[in-house]
């Protein structure tokens, strides 16, 4: 017998589990044994097979068992089994599995379904059979015949006691408990849709004209979507794959290159992307060159793949994953949907393709506890449409896309916590955080399926419409034209920006009605959008070309999902990143994005350079990029072995902290605060666990104002610093300037040596820096020698870069500089004497700027803060706020809470259902202040001179409201409906108010309620007199002069 022996080590309890695997090519039967020799026959055949050559027959005689007479030890946990059975008559009653001890006693024990012809796997771990467990060790398998049979075959190939059946088992018919309901979540859920859903939608009797036209008109949306015509590198590349898997027919049974999923892939077996690749190739060469060879391929390859256990009810295994390599599959069948019915197969392929699309999952509303949304409308959505469309009675497969729309809107409600899906800023979350590499094909498929919508009576509902455009054009704000910020990159630095696919979404969902005017038949905000977009003339965009196009993004957006801020003024973005307890910092993979900690460590990222403006053309670029030096970080310098990630599994990091985030006011300013903290809660090896800084950004215009303070740790090995910019140098011409004067970049090097105030440098762009603390200042431009985040290979590059150094082991180390976006040579040298603004307060308890030019104040507070001068006397607790004076008796002002306040905290990608809590921020104003509309989240209070404002903020969204001076000027206008009762020390009001005041004789308010209630009272001090106002529904006032 041949057989091979792997080692998987596995730091489980202390000991080592091996598995133990089995093929049957060199002819022998052993370690299979016949427990009843007389009843059992086992032989070796060479049809049928799933690995090798050769698979084992087993004739039985019921009922008897077999035997693997080699011992094994069995944990409870992800230890256990893995084979392929072929059967060739289905049956209702299961093979039996059972483990037995030295005595013959049952330990384990599992079923297999046999109701299927062809192949089909086992897989089960030992935590998820049954039995009494009471002893593990020295157990042998035991394979015993199904009950009520009384002979049969089995064929058994691909045999193996596994260390590790993966924790993503998928459930089927075979063995539908084979893993544990919270592992059963978006890839493996194709048996739980299928066994335990059913429409609740009716069932048309017949369909009226009406339904007849909706389905022509989704049909012809999908044939519009479909190649138009042959492509010779698939058809050539599909024929080859056909004749070197050398799929055919044998006797009774299909053998070629064993079709499995990825995971289980070896050398020379095939998975569902070379299945899709040969499907989709011959039938491109059926229907536009008219092959009858390649369309009897097509229908062979079909029986191939149900043969081979892609079928309906067969998951096949750990089949993570398998939407990304099936498309073609779905697109081929479509295109051969009138050969597969001359063929009588429709049913049979309509049937694997529903249940391998997931589309039984459509047939309730979205269930929005599951993980994973993203995923399936990237690479299952279209499939399920298709599905939908090959079921062959009009009126089940009227109700299959009936549902499927529904299932799509509700998809598209906001989700809760960090689940997949869209949230309320516009971000689109994957992995348990905002990650546009992921949310880009999410988009493009809704794009492909919304394409199919127009012309029948099937469309999604307004608020479903809404969320999507919202999420699209946050989209094409945090990217300029298409690229996003390494901040934004997830684990795919230097990479990632919108696909023609998402542009083409814009224009797409336009078509589906007004979403911004409701009375629009093309929603022309979207259309625009997709013009100013789309650089390619295509159909979409001439159908289009009587809208306006858009103009560039401007202003400030909030993504506090992603605790970021995106500043877009002219032609400039500028990306402001962090994260906190509920947003992680960067996605680091075993071989993706290695050095990829600082990506969050209050990034400032600019692009304002090239045509169009791209990542790269901005001067950001891989080849001997430093990854300690991403523009705007604070960070501790290491070597890349020590900036490396320090575990080989996912790490996803995020802080002990919670304040982390940006706040706007007007849509036209911003701010962006963050309490950096390195510590996180998965792994600190290499990292400096009392790491810390208060870091924060004031956006106005042209000017960015970025300030640090406490910028503190213990490592007294490797230099603190801020980034001022770090840029790829393109030719020696490329120029920039140090306080003045210009200077080739390459080669050159400047270092304050010491710090000094006000040192003035610009970038290979036209940026400068106005650095105003005291503080070292250096700018080197020379070769760097780097490693590329994926393979460590050595990579090198000319940057420049400008940083401040804060020196190693600082305590309380401090910035302040302010970036000038390209401005005018009148601009630069006036902000760079005079920036324009005053910074009020910069310590570790807020930073505080008032702009002189625009007339904002800003403040972030870290903590509760009290101010002995100014508007603001007090915030309560971390708090993001801004006001600005429309003139003197009228302000606008915002406030947020930039945290999501998730109340269950995740590590890495796992996830929480639960909702984001509001809280109530707590600020005091100077003098009497009052709403100049009602705004539910705000309640204003006053009291000797002075204004309270509660503020409800959640999930990281500005609230934002405008205040007008109390009047203290009363009327005298009598009305008889109130009882007014003076008491020793206080007087209540009887009777329905809408609010009421309180004065002194000299006019000054004294005391102010604003809700309307039948009764209020107010505390006084006695022995004055004082004039009340009260405010009545009906608009009218009521004064009233009273002694206590």
């Amino acid at each position: 017998m041949k057989f091979k022996l792997s080692i998987l080590l596995l730091l489980l309890t202390s000991l080592s589990l091996f598995a133990q695997q089995y093929s049957f090519d060199a002819g022998t039967v052993a370690p299979f044994q016949s427990a009843e020799p007389g009843k059992s026959q086992l032989s070796i055949v060479n049809v049928p097979y799933k690995d090798g050559n050769a698979a084992l027959q087993w004739n039985w005689t019921a009922p008897t068992s077999i035997v693997i007479d080699y011992q094994v030890t069995l944990k409870n946990f992800r230890d256990g089994v893995i084979f392929w059975v072929y059967n060739e008559v289905p049956r209702s009653t299961p093979l039996v599995g059972e483990f037995r001890d030295a005595s013959n006693n049952v330990r384990y024990t599992f079923n297999f379904g046999l109701n299927f012809k062809g192949w089909r796997i086992c897989r089960i771990g030992s935590r998820y059979m049954s039995g009494n467990k009471s002893v593990s060790t020295n157990l042998k398998l035991h394979l015993l015949t199904p009950s009520g049979v009384s002979q049969g075959t089995l064929f058994i190939d691909r045999f193996s006691f596994a260390a590790d059946v993966n924790y993503q088992n998928a459930p089927d018919a075979q063995q539908p408990n084979n893993t544990e309901a919270n592992y059963i979540n978006h890839w493996n859920s194709l048996w739980k849709w299928e066994s335990e859903l059913t429409y609740d939608l009716p069932l048309p009797a017949s369909l009226n004209a009406t339904q007849h036209a909706s389905l022509q008109a989704v049909e012809q949306g999908i044939v519009k979507r479909l190649p138009q015509a042959a492509n010779t590198s698939a058809i050539s590349n599909a024929k080859t794959q056909f004749t070197n898997y050398a799929i055919r027919k044998e006797g009774n049974y299909w053998v070629g290159a064993p079709l499995v999923v990825k995971p289980d892939k070896t050398a020379s077996d095939i998975t569902l992307a070379e299945l899709g690749s040969m499907m989709y190739g011959l039938a491109l060469d059926a229907v536009y060159n008219g092959s009858q060879t390649s369309a009897q391929q097509y229908i062979d390859l079909w029986d191939f793949a149900h043969d081979q256990g892609f079928a309906y009810g067969s998951a096949m295994g750990n089949n993570h994953h398998y939407g990304y390599e099936t498309k073609q599959i779905f697109l081929s069948a479509y295109l051969m949907r009138e050969t597969l019915k001359s063929s009588a197969k429709i049913n049979d392929v309509a049937a694997t393709l529903s249940f391998w699309s997931g589309l039984p999952e459509s047939r309730r509303v979205f269930d929005q506890t599951r993980e994973g949304v993203v995923d399936s409308w990237n690479t299952l959505l279209f499939a399920r449409l298709i599905s939908a469309m090959l079921i062959q009675d009009l009126p089940q497969r009227y109700r299959a896309v009936q549902s499927l729309v529904r299932w799509v809107d509700t998809s598209l409600a906001f989700t809760p916590g960090n689940m997949g899906g869209l949230k309320p800023d516009g971000t689109i979350f994957h992995h348990a955080g905002h990650y546009p590499a992921y949310g880009v094909g999410g988009f493009s498929g809704l794009g492909d399926f919304i394409a199919t919508l127009p012309g029948s009576e099937f469309n999604l509902t307004l608020s479903a419409r809404q969320n999507l455009a919202d999420a699209l054009f946050a989209m094409s704000r945090y990217t300029h034209l298409t690229d996003w910020s390494i901040g934004m990159s997830g684990r795919h630095p230097h990479d990632g920006g919108m696909p023609a696919g998402v542009i083409e979404s814009f224009g797409l969902l336009s078509l589906l009605g007004g979403v911004y005017n409701a009375n629009e038949s093309i929603d022309s905000k979207l259309a625009g959008e997709y013009l100013r977009l789309q650089t390619e003339n295509t159909a979409l965009k001439q159908q289009l070309s009587s809208f306006t196009t858009a103009a560039v993004p401007s202003g400030f957006y909030v993504y506090n999902h992603a605790a970021a801020g995106v500043h877009r003024f002219g032609n400039n973005m500028v990306t402001i990143k962090g994260y906190n307890s509920d947003v992680w910092g960067s996605e680091i993979y075993t071989n993706d994005n290695r050095y990829g900690r600082y990506q969050s460590y209050g990034a400032v990222e600019i692009f304002n350079e090239g045509t169009p403006v791209s990542r790269s053309n901005s001067r950001f670029n891989e080849a001997g990029w430093d990854w300690n030096r991403l523009p705007g970080t604070t960070t501790i310098h290491l070597p890349l072995n020590l900036l490396e990630s320090p575990i080989t599994s996912t790490l996803m990091a995020r802080s002990k902290e919670d304040f982390a985030g940006a706040s706007s006011l007007s849509g036209e300013f911003g701010i962006f605060g963050m309490k950096l903290r390195e510590e996180n809660l998965i792994n600190n090896t290499n990292y400096t666990r009392d790491f810390q800084a208060r870091k924060s950004v004031f956006a106005f215009g042209k000017r960015l104002v970025c300030i640090g303070t406490g910028i503190s740790n213990s490592n007294v090995n490797y230099p603190t610093e801020t980034t001022l910019y770090q840029q790829t140098i393109n030719t020696t011409a490329d120029r920039m300037s140090v306080n003045g004067t210009f200077y080739d970049a390459t080669g050159y090097s400047f270092d304050t040596q010491i710090p000094v105030y006000s040192t003035v440098v610009s970038d290979l762009s036209g940026n400068y820096y106005r650095v105003a603390s005291q503080s070292r200042v250096i700018v080197e431009g020379k070769e760097q020698v780097s490693k590329h985040n994926k393979t460590r290979a050595e990579t090198r590059g000319n940057f420049i870069t400008a940083r401040i150094d804060h020196g190693k082991n600082p305590a309380g180390a401090a910035y302040e500089y302010m970036i000038m976006l390209r401005p005018t040579p009148v601009e630069q040298r006036r902000w760079s004497n005079d920036p324009g603004y005053r910074v009020l307060q910069a310590d570790n308890q807020a930073h505080v700027v008032r702009d002189t030019i625009s007339g904002v104040t800003a403040y972030v507070s870290f903590e509760a803060a009290s101010f002995s001068s100014g508007l603001v006397r007090s915030v309560d607790a971390e708090t993001l706020l801004m006001f600005k004076y429309q003139d003197d008796s009228n302000i606008t002002l915002s406030v947020c809470d930039p945290s999501l306040r998730l109340p269950v905290k995740t590590n890495n990608s796992d996830n929480t259902t639960l909702e984001g809590v509001a809280v109530t921020r707590e600020i005091l104003l100077d003098g009497n202040w009052q709403l100049k509309q009602a705004n539910s989240k705000v309640n204003v209070s006053q009291q000797n001179n002075q204004t309270v404002l509660s503020v409800t903020c959640q999930l990281g969204i500005p609230v934002e409201f405008e205040l007008k001076k109390l009047e203290t000027s009363v009327k005298n206008i009598l009305n008889s409906d109130l009882k007014i009762i003076t008491r020793d020390n206080h007087i209540e009001i009887n009777g329905l108010t809408a609010a009421v005041s309180v004065f002194d004789i000299t006019g000054k308010l004294l005391a102010f309620k604003n809700n309307l209630s039948e009764k209020k009272i107010f505390f006084l001090n006695e022995g004055k007199l004082y004039m009340l106002l009260a405010y009545l529904p009906d608009n009218s006032m009521l004064t009233h002069k009273f002694y206590l």
